[in-house]
């Protein structure tokens, strides 16, 4: 189950977040502006974190192989049509939208299937399956440039929608801790009850509204990093492409071990919502100076620092604090919500961060890392007044997106 669900998310997120490289590739193949070319790689990131609410209710009802499978087929569909796009808004619709929604679809099914198997070492094992995101965002920028040189961008796609199939192969290898019952019923200490497809009652807790809203926040901030972080370093620090997605591919090989480490120090009960906190504030002020940062080995040691902040916002942290403050029977339907909060902070960030760039591709940056510090803050601090007593889980869903 853990290698299934790490391999996924592997390929899953390599693809996701080599939307950055393909920016640049499209600004000068479809000559459009950095506003709009933006739009591409914040609608594919949302659109996957709208499709969250969709894929819950899907796996609910038919279980996580035929979600993956089903998710997969709409990636791959999405990609192959991406190839053959002739203006910027038909790749809004082909690789934002459709691509986008198929793969929100395939993943929350590898994140239910892990979560059923354990009780006592869950931080551990959800870290081990998130790791493959991590490793995901490592290999996934040093192929795709590869495959961009020698095959150009629509070539590229092509060759993803073929791996994205893969998705559906490995989704047929889960095996679900319920799979001996046919849905939508399932076997509970001998008794048989009904599985609902929503459950819309978890909007009641407040506390679930204020992890939503932390998310947003941090969405709105990662998102851009992922997507402009490569563009900076080419067009305005005048990095080479290889060693601008060299940038990314350290951002995601920092959070394989870190990943682990957050998993372990959660499992000895280390309060998230310190961390949350820190690596939130961290990676607010080290962004603030990166539009000042325009030579490499600098731009090297900003991608260690996020990598190692930024995998605190996910992992572990956030399926172990939903099933904490839901209830594990509301785990799939809480991550799917939340996830749709994400997509507000993943549509508008990008898009906002192009507009800004007209005259400095880093300006909006240095704005950015200090909404993500404040608002970040802002949000948990507040849920924090309002008296919540279990808030370790605000602030530890608080920086969770899916990463």
């Amino acid at each position: 189950m853990h290698a299934t669900s790490n391999l996924s998310r592997a390929i899953l997120y390599g693809i996701i977040y080599a939307s950055g490289l393909y920016y640049v590739e499209i600004l000068r193949d479809l000559e459009t502006s950095r506003s709009l070319a933006a739009w591409v790689g914040s609608t594919i990131i949302a659109s996957m974190s709208v499709a969250s609410v969709l894929s819950s209710a899907l796996t609910n009802k038919y279980g996580s192989r035929l979600t993956c499978a089903f998710g997969s087929m709409i990636a791959s569909f999405g990609l192959i049509v991406s190839v053959f796009s002739t203006s910027i808004f038909y790749l809004f619709v082909s690789y934002g939208l459709i691509t986008g929604v198929g793969l929100g679809i395939s993943l929350i099914p590898n994140v239910v299937s892990v979560n059923d198997y354990f009780n006592k070492w869950r931080h551990i094992a959800q870290s081990i399956a998130s790791s493959g995101s991590s490793f995901g965002m490592f290999v996934g920028p040093i192929v795709m440039e590869r495959l961009i040189s020698h095959y150009g961008w629509r070539g590229s796609l092509l060759i993803c929608s073929a791996l994205v199939l893969n998705l559906g192969v490995l989704g047929l290898l889960h095996r679900p801790f319920h799979e001996q019952n046919k849905l939508p019923l399932m076997c509970v200490q001998g008794s048989t009850v009904d599985v609902k497809v929503m459950n819309w009652s978890i909007f009641k807790d407040k506390r679930f509204l204020c992890i939503c809203l932390a998310s947003s926040f941090v969405s709105f901030a990662t998102s851009i990093i992922m997507i402009h972080l490569a563009a900076f370093a080419r067009l305005d620090a005048g990095i080479p492409a290889q060693q601008a997605a060299l940038l990314l591919s350290v951002i995601g090989i920092m959070g394989v071990p870190m990943r682990l480490v957050y998993g372990a120090l959660l499992s000895k009960n280390l309060s998230a919502y310190a961390v949350i906190l820190i690596a939130s504030l961290a990676i607010g002020f080290t962004t603030a100076v990166l539009p000042f940062i325009t030579y490499y080995p600098g731009l090297i040691i900003y991608s260690l620092v996020t990598g190692i902040f930024m995998s605190a916002s996910g992992g572990a942290v956030w399926p172990a604090l939903l099933t904490d403050l839901l209830g594990e029977s509301n785990l799939s339907n809480s991550i799917g919500c939340m996830n749709f909060a994400c997509a507000l902070g993943n549509l508008s960030g990008p898009p906002v961060a192009g507009k800004k760039n007209r005259v400095r591709a880093g300006g909006i940056t240095r704005a950015v890392g200090i909404a993500r510090a404040g608002g970040i803050a802002r949000a948990c601090g507040t849920t924090r007044a309002g008296g919540i007593t279990k808030a370790g889980g605000i602030a530890r869903a608080g920086g969770a997106t899916m990463l």
